[in-house]
């Protein structure tokens, strides 16, 4: 029993559930997020002084940037992935296996546990690439040219 689930665990780690519902861009688009936040109580800090009142409109975006654009691909699709490796992005996967592209390719990667960032984002369709535009993240849904193989042989 043990070894099922050892076995189940290491699967899972291997290669993390798709993120469900996205699809391949079918038609590009480009959309805004707006990062910021209406502050439902005031702020205080270890001494009980107010730093923001409730109802302060706070943006992230207005103190901390977005240091590099973040790309979301699937692992399983090679076209995805070449022009991921070609963007000076961080590459954020929604389907396949991060260490053995990690292993095959000597690349850093992200996976998107339960499609938390294309949820928040409303990120539909893949490729999609994050930016920042001001105080607000510019997402483009890409369309690729097809090249070559679709499918990514994993490793054994």
């Amino acid at each position: 029993h043990q070894l099922n689930i050892q076995a189940r665990i290491k699967e899972q780690i291997l290669r993390p559930q798709a993120v469900a519902g996205l699809i391949k861009t079918q038609k590009a688009r480009v959309f805004y997020y707006n990062p910021a936040i209406k502050v439902p109580t005031d702020l205080k800090d270890h001494q009980g002084q107010v730093f923001v009142k409730a109802g302060t409109v706070v943006n992230p975006l207005a103190f901390h940037s977005l240091k590099q654009d973040l790309v979301f691909i699937s692992g399983d699709d090679a076209t995805q992935l070449a022009w991921a490796q070609k963007q000076k992005a961080k590459m954020i996967l929604v389907s396949g296996s991060p260490i053995a592209l990690m292993e095959k390719h000597s690349i850093r990667l992200y996976f998107d546990q339960a499609g938390l960032l294309v949820k928040k984002l409303g990120i539909h369709q893949i490729p999609a690439r994050v930016s920042q535009e001001a105080e607000l993240l510019k997402i483009e849904e890409l369309e690729l040219p097809q090249e070559g193989p679709q499918v990514i042989e994993e490793a054994p």
